[in-house]
């Protein structure tokens, strides 16, 4: 009993590799994230994989929601050359979801994104979040041969944002681009303003 359930339970593991359900090959564990200011000041960052779904819509095609989160401290909005326990608080909060289809066709995979969204949350007081932009877009061949390009740029008018795509289904190989990115602009008191974008692509 015990051996014919252990063989049940491999055959399902085996079944969801092959339709792809388990496959996170392709999912980011990180995306970049950048910190400038108008003074030219560049301070490089990553945004870390805090969640992601894989769920099979049929048998060659998965649905994979992944979402990224990345914070800001005081001492980088501050430029701050000493840290002490004030700086090392986190001030603001970047958070962005991509929502897309993969599709497997033979030796082919093609990809649909379908949805942006995120936020952008302070976390203390004296913190200020102005200029926002999303922008998504792609480039690639279609299924049925067809070239795709397109891309939207957003300025949300609150600190929260969803976007469908209506994008189709794209090919992907080396010449193939499909991403989004977030910006914002994270003020500190008087402190000079630092834009932070993040972004993601396939």
């Amino acid at each position: 009993m015990r051996l014919r359930s252990f063989f049940a339970v491999l055959c399902v593991l085996c079944l969801m590799t092959t339709c792809g359900v388990a496959d996170t090959t392709d999912i980011p564990t990180s995306l970049p994230v950048t910190l400038t200011n108008n003074q030219g000041d560049n301070t490089q960052k990553a945004a870390a994989l805090t969640s992601h779904s894989i769920t099979s819509l049929s048998s060659d095609t998965d649905q994979i929601i992944a979402t990224y989160e990345v914070e800001v401290t005081l001492a980088e909005l501050r430029s701050s050359t000493t840290v002490d326990e004030t700086d090392n608080m986190s001030c603001a909060r970047a958070t962005l979801t991509i929502t897309y289809n993969r599709q497997s066709t033979g030796s082919q995979t093609y990809v649909q994104m379908t949805n942006v969204s995120g936020s952008w949350t302070t976390l203390t007081s004296g913190v200020t979040l102005s200029s926002r932009t999303v922008t998504y877009g792609g480039t690639g061949m279609k299924p049925d041969g067809g070239l795709f390009s397109d891309s939207q740029t957003y300025n949300p008018s609150s600190n929260s944002f969803s976007y469908g795509t209506q994008f189709p289904y794209v090919l992907v190989t080396d010449a193939f681009y499909t991403g989004a990115n977030t910006r914002v602009v994270v003020t500190y008191r008087t402190y000079t303003p630092w834009e932070l974008r993040v972004s993601y692509s396939f």
